[in-house]
């Protein structure tokens, strides 16, 4: 998937979130925490993105941003909620689509 470096982060964001997106980004760190995230979400579907964050370790916010990444690239989907069992919030439940489970990266 093409990825354009300047949709990594908003607009309005300081040069120095620019500049750190294109570097996750590069260093494919961002490819590793997709497949990560997309390898938790097939094996466990069914949870909140803080939920992923801790089961892959990850966090919460990096899981977020990945899960959106994943869903954009048509591989994930959200579906339902439920009290969180991270942060006790209602939260987005996250599933893999049925016909991209043997998508990795």
């Amino acid at each position: 998937m093409t990825t354009n470096l300047t949709d990594l982060s908003h607009h309005h964001d300081p040069l120095t979130s620019h500049d750190a997106a294109e570097q996750h980004h590069t260093s494919g760190k961002r490819a590793t925490n997709k497949a990560t995230c997309l390898k938790a979400v097939i094996s466990q579907p069914g949870h909140t993105s803080a939920e992923i964050g801790e089961i892959t370790g990850l966090g919460r916010h990096e899981a977020a941003r990945r899960l959106a990444d994943l869903r954009n690239d048509g591989l994930v989907r959200q579906e339902g909620r439920r009290k969180c069992l991270v942060c006790r919030n209602s939260s987005v439940l996250w599933y893999p689509k049925a016909e991209k489970q043997g998508v990795l990266f």
